[in-house]
């Protein structure tokens, strides 16, 4: 993750890619579409989540928590309502990935999703904890929807990964739809290198280009969904332009976790809908389709965001499942103790990496800003901190490596990607031939050659959450207090 000013950057450039690609945005709830249909028309509605990262519970910030948008889904017209994710649905708080997903699986299974697009996080665990969802065995866990990985090959087979499908069909008021699900194009390199070394993942465009024809053609798709675990203007543009039997009717995005719903204009044609919907559950996308069954050919669509902090009611089903996993949500309600002020993600970074330096007992650490979660923050004064909250501060099971760089290989760290380094470090005193203590996660160890390249790595096995965790109650012991 960048820093906040690179993001707002990037935002900017966000929009004013939409912009110059021909896109018009629709304000959050505008109903565009929702008026009468015409005669021989069917009207179809889409939804989706995408980076929900386990938000199961309300988190007072805007996120209602599953059970309340399980509600809402719910209580839509289940004729014509399809309900679809863009990915990373799983890891992000304790409940969630100590059970790695099956309750969001579950809580999925009961709210009626049809099929989600694997994102980068999916990964995070292992392919067994992919697979497991869809191998039958009911005693591990089972999802009802489809994986959708059109773009997923496995280097072990050169095929498509065992466990993900390239697309998935349904019907809905007497319209086939297609939908395929694909993940970004390099997103490997957000996945530690152990748990994706088996794995590529190819072009988007190349994949929908391939599956598109199969839809519309042998399957006859009158409509074709791309749910697509990534968000750049170029792919949205380029799914955009193809047209006959490749032609694309909507996007959902993900990744990014920005919020937007927006239409790509196309010549002589209806706008193809994009939507991207935030993260942890703020938002549920919604995109509607007019379909003219007697000309066969999508007439009207419309874009929108909802906002579920307005949501109210819950789903008591999803409030029962939470009682097969209460020793799972009482270890992650463990209070360690209470935040002595507001406590920010900046300032939390630097605490972080300095924790490791010191209990890892090196001359210096590193780790890469993008582990210590945004949404995590801010952390009230005065607040109890749970160890929930240092589950979503750093949700990753990165653990720590110790090696031994010079001083050069260490000057030559700095400028790669976003890293924060032992609060303090002056490059300036280091010496060039002389040997350091590094103390990393496994993340950045297996990405940067110069860290894998260091002298007599020491593979401690320990959890860098776990260090946090401990340095926390150890501040409240010596100070009443959390402070940084």
């Amino acid at each position: 993750m960048k820093r906040i000013k690179r993001l707002s950057l990037l935002l900017l450039i966000l929009v004013f890619g939409f912009i110059l690609g021909g896109c018009t945005c629709k304000p959050d709830n505008e109903n565009g579409g929702n008026g009468t249909t015409p005669a021989g028309s069917v009207t179809l509605d889409f939804y989706s989540l995408n980076d929900f990262h386990g938000a199961m519970f309300n988190d007072g910030k805007g996120a209602p928590g599953f059970a309340a948008i399980s509600h809402y889904l719910k209580s839509l017209n289940q004729e014509k309502s399809i309900i679809l994710s863009a990915g990373d649905m799983f890891q992000g708080t304790a409940l969630s990935s100590m059970t790695r997903g099956r309750v969001v699986v579950e809580a999925m299974n009961e709210a009626g999703f049809v099929a989600m697009a694997l994102g980068n996080h999916e990964f995070d665990w292992g392919e067994e904890h992919i697979a497991r969802y869809v191998d039958k065995d009911l005693e591990n866990g089972e999802a009802d929807f489809a994986f959708l990985g059109a773009n997923i090959k496995d280097l072990r087979t050169g095929e498509l990964a065992s466990f993900v499908k390239p697309y998935h069909i349904i019907e809905k008021e007497g319209v086939k739809i297609g939908i395929i699900g694909l993940i970004g194009l390099g997103l490997e390199s957000d996945i530690s290198r152990n748990f994706v070394e088996n794995f590529q993942f190819t072009s988007e465009l190349e994949a929908i280009k391939l599956y598109t024809p199969i839809l519309r053609g042998e399957h006859e798709c009158e409509i074709v969904v791309v749910s697509v675990h990534n968000d750049t203007s170029p792919i949205n543009e380029a799914i955009a332009n193809l047209s006959g039997n490749q032609r694309v009717d909507l996007v959902f995005n993900g990744h990014t976790h920005y919020y937007y719903a927006a239409e790509q204009r196309r010549s002589n044609d209806v706008p193809l809908a994009i939507v991207q919907s935030g993260s942890s559950g703020r938002y549920v996308g919604k995109i509607q389709v007019v379909y003219d069954k007697d000309n066969k050919k999508v007439t009207d669509i419309s874009a929108e965001n909802i906002k579920t902090a307005t949501f109210s009611k819950e789903d008591q089903k999803i409030l029962d499942l939470y009682q097969n996993y209460q020793d799972v949500i009482d270890i992650s309600e463990e209070v360690l103790g209470q935040a002595k002020v507001d406590i920010y993600r900046e300032e939390a970074t630097t605490w972080a990496v300095n924790v490791l330096q010191k209990t890892a007992d090196t001359d210096f650490a590193i780790i890469n800003t993008g582990g210590i979660r945004r949404d995590a923050f801010p952390i009230r004064a005065n607040t109890d901190v749970l160890y929930d909250n240092i589950f979503r501060i750093m949700p990753f099971e990165n653990t720590i490596i110790k090696t031994n760089l010079t001083g050069s290989q260490i000057k030559g760290l700095r400028g790669s990607n976003p890293m924060a380094i032992r609060d303090g470090l002056d490059y300036d005193t280091l010496v060039e031939e002389d040997l350091y203590t590094i103390a990393t996660i496994d993340y950045l160890f297996y990405k940067d050659y110069r860290l894998e390249s260091g002298a007599n790595p020491d593979f401690t096995g320990d959890l860098f959450r776990d260090y946090l965790v401990a340095a926390v109650k150890q501040s409240v012991l010596e100070n009443g207090y959390w402070i940084l």
